[in-house]
């Protein structure tokens, strides 16, 4: 009886903890989205504010891509040594940390007058491992997912995609508002502070 009553306490602690985890996974999806509408959405057109070429929005388009299918062959063989969790962590770490550079690229493009070719060079070299990073990840999210979601997975992830894909739309759209009316009012205050001079 004691056995019996143990396993169930330990059961209901478990469903408590995939919950919880499910919950996060919700936030954390979100919280991707608005990297998605913010900056992944817009790179190509950051891109060509630094005067790429064709060639090369062709290269900042495929070659992340690539990379990022093909990094997750060794995240299955990563799983086997070491927990989903310490992958993903990392490798999330790792795709956050990559966003300096890419804004670095820009800031040194943009104030310090560096050579388009090199700039842009940089970005798709900043850019791929930023895409890689977060490819990396990608099994060792489904695999744990999958161990989470145990029932209603079809009616957990439709909610879970609806309030991404919302949160991603609402990023791009303040994203492109920003863009637009940034560039006007930096445009007015700039102005003032001519006639002010």
């Amino acid at each position: 009886m004691i056995i019996l009553r143990n396993l169930l306490r330990n059961n209901g602690a478990k469903e408590r903890a995939k919950s919880r985890t499910r919950k996060l996974s919700i936030k954390e999806g979100s919280a991707y989205s608005i990297s998605d509408g913010f900056g992944i959405k817009y790179i190509t057109p950051y891109a060509l504010a630094m005067n790429a070429s064709n060639s090369q929005i062709g290269l900042l388009s495929s070659i992340p891509t690539l990379l990022g299918n093909i990094s997750q062959i060794y995240t299955t063989k990563l799983m086997e040594k070491y927990p989903r969790n310490q992958i993903l962590f990392i490798g999330a770490m790792l795709q956050a940390f990559m966003w300096l550079p890419v804004l670095g690229v820009g800031i040194f493009f943009f104030f310090f007058n560096s050579s388009n070719s090199f700039s842009i060079d940089l970005l798709i070299l900043f850019y791929t491992m930023l895409v890689a990073f977060g490819s990396f990840i990608s099994p060792a999210w489904n695999s744990l997912m999958k161990d989470i979601v145990t029932r209603n997975s079809g009616k957990y992830f439709g909610t879970r995609n609806r309030v991404c894909g919302l949160v991603a739309l609402v990023s791009m759209l303040l994203a492109s508002f920003l863009l637009d009316h940034g560039i006007y009012f930096s445009l007015i205050i700039s102005n003032n502070a001519e006639k002010l001079l």
